[in-house]
């Protein structure tokens, strides 16, 4: 008898087996009391990843949960008992053995009428979403940083993100008028949404998506590279400020978040009206952030901007290249090849700004023509001595502050 037909019999028998495996294995995910099964083991390794004091809770599942399902009800709470993430609905897709050597791996994750909080109080050293994946038991042996997640592609479908940040009056003012700047950011006529929360004040952000796609989307320690996004595709509405939400019609770029310092590039930003670029670095390490940053705006709709300065006029148009710097003596703004119009008034040109104690001008180079001082007047913070309108061009240079 051939080699092969003394183990023809073992390959067979363990073929069958094989066989068997799979067909059950493939029959209990299609059993209420199989997906219970499996749904309990899958969450036991998801959960292995979060903090112990974090709770993930699905009210029911449907698929195949080898390989993904769709879960509905589905409600996360961080680590102070407090609901973070609240859904509808959601399709996930992973390969379940991946979950095995410690990271967290999801190919497509599509998560339906979602209501998201993310927040940092007064007296939180991390965020809630860093903080609810940190496993404070420590791995045997000791091996440095933790555990990532991450998910390939994320889509959110008509999501509500809020963001609460620790909010201050500024150091550089009296004691007097820093209660007089808390109350008034508490008053029902401030810009920003502030409310006093226990041990200080909290400032809320809100975010408002119909679609959002998210890839490469990596939670990690920052010894592993800390967090990172790109974003393909995003529409939304943002309240910054009270008045006049920002409406972003297209976003796409990149975002990372590593030891307080959060670095982005967006080459492609739509509001309705306007296009626009931007790229650089905010640094989140001290009380108040510091800023770095380029914003190329290809062509602007003053409107589109109402939210950040509500004295631009609706009809005005812009084209400009700004470079945004936090210095020690205040910020610094600086504009180069303005083409700015508005209905009455036609400005081109550069200048430096710095903001601090007083405003101060360097480097200017502008032409106006027309020049409407009226027009001008009514979006500057305060008044200028010259009235009139001026036909022909107005040049205004300078060298130093």
């Amino acid at each position: 008898m051939s080699r092969m037909r003394r183990w023809a019999p073992f390959l067979v028998g363990l073929l069958v087996a094989l066989l068997l495996v799979v067909g059950g294995s493939l029959l209990l995910t299609r059993t209420d009391a199989g997906r219970e099964r499996i749904l309990r083991l899958t969450l036991n390794i998801l959960g292995g990843t979060l903090h112990p004091d974090a709770e993930l809770v699905i009210e029911r599942i449907d698929g195949d949960l080898f390989t993904g399902a769709r879960a509905y009800g589905l409600t996360l709470r961080d680590v102070e008992g407090r609901e973070m993430v609240v859904a509808d609905s959601a399709d996930i897709e992973y390969r379940l053995a991946s979950f095995l050597g410690g990271d967290i791996l999801i190919n497509d994750l599509i998560v339906y009428g979602a209501d998201v909080h993310l927040y940092r109080f007064p007296g939180d050293t991390v965020w809630n979403y860093q903080a609810i994946l940190q496993d404070t038991a420590p791995p045997e042996p000791p091996q440095p940083g933790g555990g990532a997640t991450i998910i390939e592609s994320l889509q959110l479908v008509d999501a509500r993100v809020t963001i609460q940040m620790e909010w201050q009056p500024s150091d550089d003012l009296s004691p007097a008028a820093q209660r007089q700047e808390v109350a008034y950011a508490l008053s029902d006529t401030s810009r920003i949404a502030v409310e006093e929360v226990e041990d200080g004040y909290v400032r809320t952000i809100l975010i408002r998506t119909p679609a959002t796609t998210l890839e490469s989307l990596t939670i990690a320690p920052d010894d592993r590279g800390g967090t990172y996004l790109r974003v393909t595709q995003a529409t939304a509405e943002v309240d910054l400020y009270r008045d006049e939400p920002i409406r972003v019609s297209d976003l796409q770029g990149d975002l990372s978040l590593r030891e307080g310092v959060l670095r982005y590039a967006a080459p492609e930003v739509r509001l309705p009206g306007s296009r626009m670029g931007s790229a650089g670095i905010l640094d989140l390490r001290d009380d108040e952030p510091r800023y770095d940053l380029t914003v190329e705006g290809h062509d602007v709709a003053l409107r589109d901007l109402q939210w950040l300065y509500p004295a631009f006029p609706a009809d005005g148009r812009a084209r400009f290249g700004m470079v945004l710097e936090t210095r020690e003596e205040g910020m610094f703004l600086r504009m180069t090849n303005l083409e700015f119009e508005a209905p009455r008034t036609r400005l081109v040109g550069d200048f430096g700004l710095f903001m601090g104690d007083a405003l101060l001008f360097s480097d200017v180079s502008l032409r106006a023509d027309p020049l409407d001082v009226d027009e001008i007047e009514e979006m500057l913070p305060m008044t200028i001595p010259v009235r009139g309108l001026q036909i022909g061009s107005v040049a205004i240079e300078s060298g130093a502050s």
